[in-house]
C-alpha cells in the first residue's frame, strides 16, 4: 500500500507532540526526519508481516524505543 506524504504528516505530528510533551509546536528537521523513518518502518513492516502481528508489535515497539533513547534520553541534563 502506498502513502502520500501528506497522509503521514499527521502521524509524525503527533509524535512529534508526544516527544515535547506537549510543550513545544516544533522539532528539528532531523528529529522529524526520524519520526518519519519510523512511521515508514511501521507501516513496512505491517505490511511485510501482517500475519505475525504480535511479532510487528515488537518491532515497532523496539524501534520506538530506539528513537526514544536517540532524542529524548539523551537531550535529558547530564546526558551527552
Amino acid at each position: 500500500m502506498h502513502y502520500e506524504i501528506e497522509e503521514l504528516i499527521p502521524v509524525v505530528g503527533k509524535l512529534a507532540e508526544k516527544y515535547t510533551s506537549g510543550e513545544s509546536t516544533s522539532i528539528s528537521y532531523e528529529r522529524a526526519e526520524l519520526l518519519m523513518e519510523a512511521v515508514l518502518y511501521c507501516i513496512h513492516e505491517l505490511e511485510q508481516n501482517c500475519q505475525d502481528s504480535l511479532t510487528l508489535a515488537e518491532k515497532c515497539r523496539h524501534r520506538r524505543h530506539m528513537i526514544w533513547e536517540q532524542t529524548v534520553w539523551r537531550k535529558r541534563p547530564g546526558r551527552h
